[in-house]
């Protein structure tokens, strides 16, 4: 299996690998995996990111116009780095189709009340990072409160009572192709590890944040069907709201949860779910306050887009089409976009509104599409697609060609477009993990070579035990070795830390509403090359708000993602500066290719966390008579599972 290739994986399974690999591989190129050292690229990078924290929907910062009732505590972005120099914009910068400026940041309250996002100051008693967060490795701490004392309002909501909120770690069905697939990735944690990984996290995430005086339990949830059964996701939704009535859930399998039906059916019936990685704004529309998660919305990917198209494309020669297969007319770009629209047979009506907001946003920019395609992701048609759609691309003269896709099915995309003699300009749109080294050496090395764009990673770090990940389980089970938290650690933590900062911001009366209200007052975070900036709006709750620019370089070399060694890398432009929508500098061209003054691959600069064990203290163990449940809990219990 480890000497498959991506088509021989392909030719023997067929489509029911797509979905799969394409989440399997979230596991690994999430910061924390890296086991071996990494390369900085071309040597000019500086400070990069080491990335130690999640993207998979742990930050937990948010925006909107902050409550009255006391002094704020500013959320201000901090600029970039790097040695290419690097962007800090404005706090009050575009949100994009999210909506909506930040706030300044959480609110203090000055009659010393407790609410959403609104908190008594903390005096000199209570213990808080220098940067005013709660103690923690993260740099998405959740901001500093006195230790919760007298009345939480007991059982405000579904799975809530004065003691404890209930979550549900859903444990989905793997079937071999995907555990096949998880080994041949070196991606595969075994059951006995996620299990100790998980409950040394929810203990310590019950420490480091404020519960008010209640436990946070999970019980393990064994779900019916598998990934793409929707009727079993129903009929899954309906016993966890129904019978085991929890507050929320959250994904425990190694490719998580990612089921959009299963979130829309608890959140139809008041349940949260950590779930999904990127859906478009209606989606999120109709579930909320239920649904939260962390990469852009379509909608956010497709803002950027245009505007990156508007400032440094349209109505420019098409520097990197290839010159030497003519018959391309490259003076003035013509756009082309291909976008997954749905799987198999069904087709989600959702992603033809983003489509259009795409269209509309290049139309303020005076620029538009000259053709676009979508297809269903169906591997077993893969190639039948394929010639369709190239086809039409090169008909239509399209010179920078945009694949909003999975990452498998443009294998046949680009295979067929050398067979057609088409080379056009591929523009990388950060969906789904195209923007990696990984499935970029799965691509023909002929198309990729000019393949450039956008992307709302980071650049990855050298050793997970720099990693907040890594550090947070060890330091919830310090009986725990150097490897014991496996390779999936800071994708575990992830939507653990999402559930916990959105109790901490929700304030004692647990409800959907408050937990909302408080990730909308929780400010910004973030938006270095060190870190995404994070916060959430009203119509965008996910997390990351930024984007870096990426090429291609077909001759550079290090390690994937996935730590295989190889040619041909991802770089980040100029130190890995971000930019929000409405920030991106009007240049003359991308700074791109031999544009680029500071191209980074990996750094090893650790990522931006904080010594929170460097007194040596601990928590105790969660099984043990006499431990403290929770920051606020004073009670003894060993109910943590």
């Amino acid at each position: 299996m480890l000497d498959l290739t991506v088509r021989d994986l392909f030719d023997r399974y067929g489509p029911t690998i797509a979905v799969v690999a394409a989440l399997a591989l979230l596991i690994v190129v999430m910061p924390g995996n890296g086991k071996d050292d990494q390369v900085v690229a071309n040597g000019s990078a500086g400070a990069g990111f080491a990335g130690g924290d999640q993207v998979a929907g742990g930050a937990a910062d948010g925006a909107v116009d902050g409550d009255s009732g006391g002094s704020t505590v500013a959320g201000t972005r901090q600029g970039g780095g790097g040695s290419g120099g690097g962007s800090g914009g404005t706090a009050g910068g575009s949100a994009g189709a999210g909506g909506g400026a930040a706030s300044s940041g959480p609110v203090y309250s000055s009659s010393g009340e407790w609410g959403p996002g609104i908190f008594p100051k903390p005096g000199p008693e209570t213990s808080c990072r220098e940067d005013g967060r709660m103690p923690g490795f993260s740099f998405y701490q959740p901001v500093c409160v006195p230790e919760f004392k007298g009345d939480n309002g007991g059982s405000t909501w579904k799975g809530v009572t004065g003691d404890t909120v209930k979550v549900i770690r859903f444990l989905g069905n793997p079937n071999p192709v995907e555990s096949a697939t998880l080994q041949a990735l070196g991606a595969d944690d075994p059951e006995a590890v996620r299990n100790a990984v998980d409950r040394g996290l929810v203990h310590y995430f019950n420490n480091h944040v404020e519960t008010y005086g209640r436990e946070v339990v999970v019980e393990t949830y064994q779900g019916t069907g598998g990934s793409d059964d929707d009727e079993e996701a129903r009929a899954d939704a309906v016993t966890i709201a129904e019978e085991k009535k929890a507050f929320a859930v959250f994904g425990a399998t190694p490719t998580g949860i990612n089921h959009p039906v299963l979130a829309e059916e608890l959140a139809a019936r008041g349940v949260m779910c950590m779930c999904t990685t990127s859906q478009p704004l209606d989606y999120y529309k109709r579930t909320s306050p239920y649904v939260w998660s962390s990469l852009p919305l379509y909608e956010e990917y497709f803002t950027t887009m245009a505007e990156y198209f508007g400032k440094r494309l349209a109505n420019r020669k098409a520097e990197w089409v290839d010159a030497s297969v003519p018959p391309l007319d490259t003076s003035s770009r013509k756009f082309g976009l291909i976008y997954i629209e749905g799987t198999g047979a069904r087709v989600d009506p959702d992603v033809s509104t983003a489509v259009k907001h795409f269209e509309s946003e290049l139309a303020k920019y005076g620029t538009g599409l000259s053709a676009k395609v979508g297809y269903t992701l169906d591997l077993a048609r893969g190639q039948e697609q394929a010639i369709n759609i190239i086809g039409q691309m090169k008909d239509a003269g399209v010179t920078t060609l945009a694949c909003f896709c999975d990452p498998l099915t443009p294998v046949f995309f680009y295979e067929q477009a050398t067979q057609s003699a088409y080379f056009p300009e591929h523009f990388i749109t950060g969906s789904i993990l195209m923007d990696t080294t990984f499935f970029g050496r799965t691509y023909d090395k002929k198309q990729w070579e000019n393949a450039f764009g956008i992307s709302p990673l980071w650049v990855f770090f050298k050793d997970v035990a720099t990693s907040s990940g890594y550090r947070a389980f060890h330091h919830g089970d310090t009986d725990a070795d150097r490897g014991d938290e496996g390779v999936q650690i800071n994708v575990r933590q992830a939507p653990i830390q999402l559930v916990m900062n959105g109790i901490h911001y929700s304030g004692p009366e647990l409800t959907p509403a408050n937990f909302k209200t408080g990730f909308l007052r929780a400010g910004r975070n973030g938006g270095t090359v060190k870190a995404p900036l994070v916060y959430f709006t009203e119509n965008s709750p996910t997390a990351i708000k930024d984007f870096t620019e990426v090429w291609w370089n077909p001759t550079g070399s290090g390690k994937d993602e996935t730590g295989k060694d190889g040619v041909g890398i991802l770089q980040k432009s100029n130190g890995g500066a971000r930019y929000e929508p409405g920030e991106w500098p009007e240049l003359g061209q991308p700074t791109v290719f031999g544009n680029d003054p500071a191209p980074v691959f990996t750094s090893d600069t650790p990522p931006e966390t904080y010594d929170h064990d460097a007194d040596g203290h601990d928590h105790g163990e969660w099984d043990k008579a006499g431990h403290e449940a929770c920051r606020s809990c004073h009670r003894k219990s060993n109910a943590n599972t």
